[in-house]
């Protein structure tokens, strides 16, 4: 092979404002090294320095679907590192830019760490989408945490039936005492950052619900038990294309639903699931298990018996987590077409589609052509229960 036409592994760190990278011939044998190029300047970086027989590797971040998706334009090859794996090699290092885009580039030569799916446009949007939700979801309990530490630094005892967190919980706990001028304005802070709040995360919540309608694939998860339209929603994000799963035990894994293994000699033992996998979609998985296993003995199926007895052997947390597992793989297989006999009753499919029109609420529902509430009701009804 000429030298026109070597192979070179590109290892790049990768940073919000810029990167470094190495190019290697082999695990021992370091062709270049830039330590510093900023990120507005990588067109012309890839330009000058990229062949299309180089192999681009990077670690998975924030940005590392763009810059690939970037590097691909310019016809190299750029492969996505599990962050996991390659942080537990980095960290047997001193830690430079330098050192680190060399290091990722000998985890890939070395094979130790796995290659992340690139995902496609609409798992990308999706997954931001997640995000998004994430955060409004969080910022609205951080604001209703602000406002319960005024009742507990002051000994205030909400009126039984009172929302304290509506307008007029808002007029009691400014009447409730003798506040400052300062503790007023902050108080009516709070109350509005609540509303901004809870008004970005329905709105989320509506586009979230609109997606799930728009995708037949998506809105037939719906009719697995424990899943309703934020969980259908948080596994497609996270899933992507199914046929990249081999088995439901892939899928489970990559959800971060399998425990952990560890064997030295003859001894083996199962540890906890640990920090890997989809953490978004794992606890809206586990949220789900723990709805089927406070339901009635008819919605929980052969789950909440399973799940009960699991419960009474190794414990309530282990169970939640075995249940949420049996969710995963009954997905999988709903996902790529087979039938599965986890099916909600149809009487608690009404309750999952109700919940979804309160999401939608009735302006979207006339926009996407439904003449009403009930109309809407049926027809989703009918495409759910028709899936496979």
């Amino acid at each position: 092979m000429s030298k026109t036409q070597e192979i070179r592994v590109i290892g790049i760190d990768l940073h919000p404002s810029c990167f470094a990278a190495a190019a290697m011939k082999n695990q021992h044998q370091k062709l270049w090294l830039h330590p510093k190029i900023n990120i507005t300047d990588l067109d012309n970086w890839l330009k000058n320095n990229i062949r299309p027989s180089d192999v681009l590797v990077v670690e998975a971040g924030a940005n590392s679907t763009v810059f690939c998706k970037t590097v691909v334009k310019f016809g190299a090859q750029c492969i996505i590192l599990d962050s996991i794996r390659v942080g537990q090699i980095k960290k047997a290092y001193c830690k430079t830019d330098k050192e680190d885009c060399v290091k990722i580039a000998k985890c890939y030569l070395s094979g130790l760490s796995n290659k992340v799916w690139t995902p496609d446009n609409d798992t990308v949007i999706r997954r931001e989408v997640l995000v998004k939700f994430q955060q409004a979801k969080k910022a609205v309990t951080k604001v209703k945490n602000m406002i319960n530490s005024y009742l507990t630094t002051y000994n205030l005892a909400k009126p039984k039936g009172l929302r304290v967190y509506s307008e007029k919980g808002k007029g009691w706990l400014l009447k409730s005492n003798d506040w400052s001028p300062i503790q007023i304005g902050l108080i009516e802070i709070l109350y509005s950052d609540l509303e901004h709040a809870i008004k970005t995360k329905k709105a989320i919540t509506s586009i979230i619900a609109r997606e799930v309608i728009s995708n037949p694939r998506i809105l037939s998860l719906l009719k697995l038990c424990g899943v309703r339209t934020l969980t259908a929603f948080a596994l497609a994000a996270a899933v992507g294309d199914i046929n990249r799963f081999e088995s439901p035990k892939k899928l489970a894994a990559y959800l971060g639903l399998i425990p952990s293994v560890t064997q030295s000699g003859v001894n083996k033992r199962h540890g906890a699931t640990g920090k890997g996998g989809r953490k978004e979609t794992r606890t809206f998985m586990v949220q789900g298990a723990q709805a089927i296993l406070r339901a009635s003995d008819e919605y929980g199926a052969g789950f909440k018996a399973w799940g009960l007895k699991m419960a009474m052997a190794k414990g309530k947390n282990i169970a939640t987590i075995a249940v949420a597992r049996k969710m995963a793989v009954a997905s999988w297989y709903h996902l790529m077409g087979y039938q599965t006999n986890v099916h909600i009753p149809e009487k608690s499919m009404k309750v999952k589609v109700g919940k979804m029109i309160t999401d939608l609420g009735k302006e979207t529902i006339l926009e996407l052509g439904y003449k009403n509430n009930k109309h809407f009701k049926q027809e989703i009804e009918q495409k759910i229960l028709g899936a496979a």
